[in-house]
């Protein structure tokens, strides 16, 4: 369960291609 705060720091990752580097799910 992720707090807003982390959802939106999650997202901009997952746009960077950071987030799917570091979790492939």
């Amino acid at each position: 369960m992720n707090t807003q705060e982390e959802l939106q720091i999650a997202f901009e990752e997952y746009e960077k291609g950071s987030f799917i580097k570091h979790k492939k799910r």
